[in-house]
């Protein structure tokens, strides 16, 4: 029996800004279902990997694959539409807006099909029960936590294969960052494979499956979270 697909595959991937690289040589192959960590030291080129994969940035080398298909030249939108979300950083949502508005609009810009616009919305508005009750909030007025929150439900909008995070628990609180990481585990367990970004690395090796380290543009480790603890000084990984 031929095995499936990867839910995401990498070759050889290189990117950065004008003639610059900032990544290169990236290879690996996620599996659909699977929570896949990234981690590394600051300006090793976590936020541009994740970029190239969004198609926000685009590879001078290599390719991206989303199972079956390959997305390397494709735009950020046609990416959402096959089944590509991305939850950047900052700016994750629509301050002057309200949450309402935020989840159609991030439904237009997935679905032209109305009807199932609405059918995903009811069920986003209960994987995300904060949401319905405060639908007609603007989204500036929200905590950090609830911000974060409203993102996830907007890139849930388009019903992703994979759903790629940058540092989801950035600039949060210990509580927050745990709901926050509980929001990841319950959508990971509605089918959705993560790709995740994190710079608290207590965190993800807690929730991904693997692990990868980038250091200086460059993939130095993929190992499980337990080899962290007993075949892998993490402070000699990032280093080297």
């Amino acid at each position: 029996m031929t095995p499936p697909r990867p839910a995401l595959t990498v070759d050889k991937i290189a990117a950065g800004y004008g003639s610059g690289l900032v990544i290169s040589g990236i290879s690996l192959e996620i599996p659909a279902g699977e929570i896949f960590g990234v981690i590394g030291p600051n300006g090793s080129g976590k936020t541009t990997f994740i970029k190239a994969l969004a198609g926000l940035i685009q590879p001078s080398a290599g390719e991206i694959w989303l199972g079956p298909s390959n997305i390397t030249r494709l735009a950020a939108s046609k990416r959402v539409r096959l089944g590509v979300s991305y939850v950047p950083q900052e700016f994750n949502v629509f301050s002057n807006m309200t949450i309402r508005e935020n989840l159609k609009l991030a439904g237009e810009a997935s679905s032209r099909d109305s009807y199932a616009r609405r059918e995903r919305e009811s069920k986003i508005y209960e994987m995300f029960p904060e949401t319905s009750r405060r639908a007609n909030t603007r989204a500036g007025v929200l905590s950090g936590g609830e911000r974060q929150m409203l993102a996830f439900a907007c890139a849930m909008m388009s019903g992703p294969k994979v759903l790629l995070l940058d540092e989801p628990s950035a600039g949060l609180s210990p509580k927050l960052t745990a709901q926050i990481i509980d929001k990841v585990l319950e959508i990971n367990a509605a089918g959705v494979t993560v790709f995740m970004v994190e710079q608290n690395v207590k965190e993800a090796l807690r929730i991904a499956a693997r692990v990868a380290v980038l250091v200086s543009g460059s993939l130095r480790l993929i190992a499980k979270p337990a080899e962290f603890h007993s075949k892998y000084d993490l402070h000699e990984v990032f280093l080297g």
